[in-house]
């Protein structure tokens, strides 16, 4: 698995600010993300600051409608488990 710093493009350190944050990979092949400066020019909705999750079946950024401390509280209290259940 690459490191966080290889997926999220980090290694350019003159580079423009990155579109967003890879913070975790799904088992069906989503990614979430956290929202970089202006989300809007890279095709993503919701605020900067917003968690979304690109989802390969229908190629969409929806937003999860929480910011990162929230998302991160919803993940290690199972509000994935929920999430998951029908898929896997």
């Amino acid at each position: 698995m690459p490191g966080i710093a290889e997926v999220n493009g980090l290694h350019e350190p003159d580079g423009p600010p990155p579109a967003g944050l890879v913070l975790a990979h799904d088992v069906p092949g989503g990614v979430f993300a956290l929202n970089g400066p202006q989300p809007r020019s890279h095709g993503r909705p919701g605020r900067p600051d917003d968690v979304v999750c690109f989802c390969p079946g229908t190629l969409t950024w929806p937003t999860t409608e929480m910011d990162h401390d929230r998302w991160l509280n919803w993940i290690v209290n199972g509000g994935a488990a929920g999430r998951y259940r029908d898929v896997l």
